[in-house]
């Protein structure tokens, strides 16, 4: 298996990398790309909103030798041959494959224009339980759309103001409306009474904590990046946004350029300039001031710094490595680097081992305490030779008295068949 990276130009043209840096796909959409949304999981989407208004819905299958390892595999091809007999032919793999066997295909599912929608601002996509894969997209006048994969309108909202960027952390959507950060309950695609504030600088990008979903980090224009609990209980037994602290390594407008935010298990990440920086939220419960782990400088002195994405490849139980992809934009050049996180995530295990013997003796006490004191329903009051007689298994019920199991006299008889 490998991370896919996608990268697009003002021009529309999409080239797809694996984690290694080798070209695996091209394609040329013909117009400059307003906003991506990609969906990685079991049947792995990507879109894209153009500047003509146009969204575009590929299905993605990626092939590790002749198998497909993610995305739908291609139906056979039924044909056929010269005596009229039906023939049935598998859709073999590529053969634009990589020097380490990968290899993949885009199958375009639809392509629309949504009527009456302004400008797209962002997308993300949406498995509802109901109306299946979906795709959300936001617009500048606030507009939350819904589509069906084939490019069918299923439902929308209006929220208050335009949306600026939009984040997706299971059924809950996170959305930015100047200095606010405000929230939509995916299922019922309504509006919650929830709302994060940034008090001095609009929210340009957000990402919730890879390990606790009640944490959500937002970069701003001229504040750095502030992190908010929104799962905060209030005195009166609601719920609501509560500004933790303000994240001072990563500086603001006055240190220039925009912040980029991103976050595996354990770790907040942020990128500004040419450095990135790393914080620690492994033992940080939601609520609580997270700890500066350090910074480091990715792209040369003079560029602009922005993080791509940052995938979890890895579901080992104690350790969770990731890929961070940097993106540096020079004046005259641009580069994207692929790092491989380093960073150790070790899951606190309780060990409940112990108890494994104390619940097995607990069990036989309880079926022979049953088959002892059951023999009380007739008012005789059993003895212990009654006793001792069930747990050989010639008790009431014959052989095998003790839950249906074979009594002494089996295994004496079982015994002989193999003598």
């Amino acid at each position: 298996m490998t991370n896919l990276v996608a990268t697009v130009t003002k021009k529309g043209s999409v080239s797809i990398y694996d984690d290694m840096g080798e070209r695996m796909y091209g394609l040329e959409l013909g117009d400059p790309v307003r906003a991506v949304a990609t969906e990685g999981m079991e049947d792995p989407m990507i879109a894209f909103a153009m500047d003509s208004g146009t969204v575009h819905i590929y299905n993605v299958t990626l092939w590790d030798m002749d198998r497909v390892v993610a995305g739908k595999r291609p139906k056979p091809v039924r044909t056929v041959d010269e005596e009229g007999k039906e023939v049935v032919r598998k859709i073999s793999a590529p053969e634009n494959a990589t020097s380490r066997g990968h290899a993949i295909v885009l199958q375009q599912l639809s392509n629309f224009t949504p009527a009456n929608l302004d400008e797209v601002r962002d997308m993300a996509f949406y498995g509802h339980r109901v109306l299946g894969k979906t795709l959300l997209l936001g617009t500048t006048k606030g507009e939350l759309v819904q589509f069906f994969k084939n490019g069918t309108l299923a439902r929308g909202i209006e929220l208050p103001m335009g949306i600026g960027a939009m984040k997706r952390q299971g059924t809950l959507l996170a959305a930015t409306q100047g200095q606010d950060v405000v929230f939509v309950s995916l299922s019922r695609l309504s509006m919650l009474d929830l709302k994060c504030h940034s008090p001095r600088s609009p929210v340009t990008s957000l990402v919730f904590d890879a390990l606790n979903s009640g944490m959500m980090f937002a970069a701003t224009e001229d504040d750095g990046v502030l992190y908010f609990h929104t799962k905060h209980k209030d005195p009166s037994g609601g719920t609501s946004c509560r500004l933790v602290e303000r994240m001072l390594g990563t500086g603001g407008s006055s240190e220039g350029g925009d912040i980029s935010v991103g976050s595996l298990k354990g770790y907040f990440i942020s990128a500004q300039n040419d450095r990135i920086m790393v914080y620690n939220t492994s033992d940080v419960r939601a609520g609580e001031k997270t700890d500066y782990g350090g910074g480091f400088d990715v792209c040369d002195e003079g560029a602009t710094s922005s993080l791509m994405g940052v995938s979890k490849p890895s579901h080992h139980r104690k350790q969770q490595p990731g890929l961070v992809t940097v993106f540096c934009q020079y004046p005259k050049r641009s580069e994207v680097h692929l790092l491989k996180s380093e960073l150790p995530f070790f899951i606190v295990e309780t060990d409940i081992m112990w108890l494994r013997t104390p619940i097995m003796i607990i069990g036989v006490l309880m079926v022979v305490g049953f088959q002892f004191w059951s023999r009380t329903k007739k008012g005789k009051k059993p003895s212990f030779e009654e006793f001792e007689k069930s747990m050989r298994g010639g008790g009431k019920g014959g052989k095998g008295g003790m839950g249906g199991m074979g009594g002494r006299e089996d295994m004496d008889e079982v015994l002989k068949r193999f003598r």
